[in-house]
């Protein structure tokens, strides 16, 4: 999370608000159950290393995974 703090405050905001109700929202967990075993099995849970696991396999999620990404999330990568 270091690049997060070159990152504007108040783009910092919309993405921990954006994040935040991405959590919220039950479906997610659903709809990205599977790939989650698939994709990241070994990945512990906490401090948004699902949601970056999943984005960075991103070109291999199931459509309704996908979909239920929250947009405008910052991709962590060189």
């Amino acid at each position: 999370m270091q690049r997060a703090r070159q990152v504007d405050q108040s783009c910092q905001q919309i993405i921990r608000q954006r994040t935040a109700r991405w959590k919220a929202a039950d479906g997610y967990r659903l709809a990205c159950a599977p790939d989650v075993k698939r994709m990241c099995p070994t990945v512990e849970p906490g401090e948004g290393r699902i949601l970056t696991c999943l984005q960075e396999h991103e070109q291999d999620l199931s459509e309704t995974c996908y979909q239920s990404l929250p947009k405008g999330q910052l991709h962590f990568r060189n």
